[in-house]
């Protein structure tokens, strides 16, 4: 297959891929869910900043929310913790987990580097697919985002050996999924005995320029990816610069 040529996969969910480029197949892999009411190309604006040296695949929600804007699953604004219908969580579950294999299969990923990111509601899918396939993934990196109550955590098995480390990231401004929610689902986490490495930032329900730049020296160095030995570096935020990826702002 040849790398260049690559940029959809046929998969159960709608993708945009972005290879490194040389070397893919040993290279690490980023899989990206984005946040309610956006969509795929959302997160796929973070590729850049990865650098050259990382596979970026972006998978996008099946609910329709609005034109262009997708859901894991109908939300209560007046509870976000409590799902309508919690079992959108689990065919979603099933839709990454196959789309997931079925990229590192097509594409010959190495099994050992795969990553998942989540913004807000993608966030709490991420945290929700590290815990039920944890052998699948290397990290998982949650901003914004939270572990669902109702059914959901009733699946999840508290005594069991989870190999894998947390990245969790919350703005102390955040009026969507409040600190309070944030830092209760840090201590579940902690209580299940998750290696979890969680952070807060002076912000609102966004990525500021200083998380982004944690969670990727974070996720360099639990993938022992040397940035500096990288023929094309990847790029840091930098607040002077203006250049900024495109990111979900809006309040979902």
């Amino acid at each position: 297959m040849d790398r260049a040529s690559i940029t959809q996969l046929e998969l159960p969910l709608n993708n945009l891929v972005h290879l490194a480029e040389s070397d893919y197949k040993e290279k690490p892999s980023i899989f990206l869910l984005h946040g309610f009411g956006s969509n795929m190309k959302d997160l796929f604006g973070l590729t850049p900043f990865f650098g050259e040296g990382w596979n970026c695949i972006s998978l996008q929600a099946s609910i329709q929310i609005q034109y262009d804007g997708w859901g894991w699953a109908e939300l209560d604004p007046m509870n976000i913790r409590r799902l309508p219908k919690p079992e959108q969580i689990s065919l979603h579950f099933d839709m990454i987990s196959r789309s997931i294999e079925q990229t590192i299969d097509e594409l010959e990923l190495d099994k050992e580097k795969i990553n998942l990111l989540g913004f807000s509601q993608g966030a709490s899918l991420s945290i929700y697919c590290g815990l039920k396939s944890h052998e699948t993934f290397k990290t998982v990196v949650a901003l914004c985002g939270y572990v669902p109550e109702d059914n959901i955590r009733e699946g999840i098995h508290k005594s069991e050996e989870r190999d894998i480390e947390f990245f969790m990231g919350n703005g102390t401004l955040d009026q969507i999924v409040t600190l309070p929610i944030a830092q209760a689902s840090r201590d579940y986490l902690n209580s299940i005995g998750i290696s979890l490495h969680y952070n807060e930032y002076e912000s609102g329900h966004t990525i500021p320029n200083d998380c982004l730049n944690d969670t990727l020296q974070w996720l360099n160095h639990h993938n022992d990816f040397d940035v500096a030995s990288d023929y094309n570096k990847s790029q840091q935020y930098d607040p002077d610069t203006g250049n900024y990826p495109s990111i979900n702002k809006k309040p979902r």
